[in-house]
Parts: C-alpha cells; structure tokens; sequence
C-alpha cells in the first residue's frame, strides 16, 4: 500500500515538474533573438550551504527594443521561472570566461514584456524522462492500488 502510494505521489510530482517547465519553455520559441552588450560579469558566491556548488553567475546585459533599452540579469531559461542554477567553481569561472570572450552574443528577449530576457536555451532531455518516469511511476502506483482495494491480488 505504502509503495503504490509513493509511485503515486513521485508520479503526479514528476508529471507536474515537468509538463511545467516544458510547457513554460514552449512559450519562449517565439521570443526573439536579440544582439545585447554585456556590461559586466563576475562570479558569486551566493549559497553558503551548499558546499558543492556554492557559486552563481552575476551578470548584467543590455539591448534595445523599439527604441527602448533594457537590462537583464538572467543567464539561463529556469532564471526566468524563478530557479537560480548553481556552480563549481571551475564551472562558474569557465562559463564566466566564456561570457566575457563573446564578440556577439544574443539573449532571447519576450516580445510582450521585454523585461523578460535571457542568453541560453536549455536542453529538455531531462524534462522529457521525468516526464516519461513520471507517468510509468502513476501508472504503476494506479495499477497497485486498485490491486489492493479491488483484492485482485496485483501486489
């Protein structure tokens, strides 16, 4: 009873987390690829409780839209839903390095806000096998508890 109520739960958890970000990151194929100058760029360490990965990225960009500028802070797509990702240090500084050698760079800008920016498009490989997980997880814990409350013997 306890396992098919854990599949169920990790299930709908799982489908949640990842129809989210998925259908989030679908709303941004229609923003648009901006030219930006980076004003400055630096690494931080910001999460003295994770001993891992305690760095982040601060940067601070400009671009122009409609004769308007803006300015944005924001390095990767979960930046914009909220999620603020963490480094290494080798990472952070690499990623830092890469910033500051970018001849051209672009941020994808949201036309109906353009407050709304940022630089890298992620892969959403992960998203698709939570996805997948997510559902083989509800299914199973389905199957076992109507097993169990039909007593069909699915255990």
């Amino acid at each position: 009873m306890i396992t098919a109520l854990f599949a169920s739960l990790l299930g709908i958890a799982l489908l949640f987390i990842s129809i989210k970000t998925i259908n989030s990151y679908s709303k941004t194929s229609s923003w648009v690829k901006t030219p930006i100058q980076i004003k400055e760029v630096n690494v931080e360490k910001r999460f003295e409780s994770d001993l891992k990965r305690p760095y982040a990225i601060a940067i601070l960009y400009s671009y122009k839209i409609d004769g308007h500028f803006y300015s944005s802070s924001k390095v990767h797509f979960e930046e914009v839903l909220g999620s603020i990702p963490r480094y290494n240090l080798l990472a952070a500084e690499s990623l830092r390095i890469q910033l500051k050698s970018m001849k051209t760079a672009f941020a994808y800008v949201n036309p109906n806000n353009p407050n709304e920016a940022f630089l890298f498009k992620q892969n959403l490989k992960w998203y698709y096998f939570a996805l997948i997980g997510g559902i083989f997880a509800l299914l199973f814990g389905c199957v076992k508890l109507y097993g169990i409350l039909n007593n069909t013997g699915v255990n």
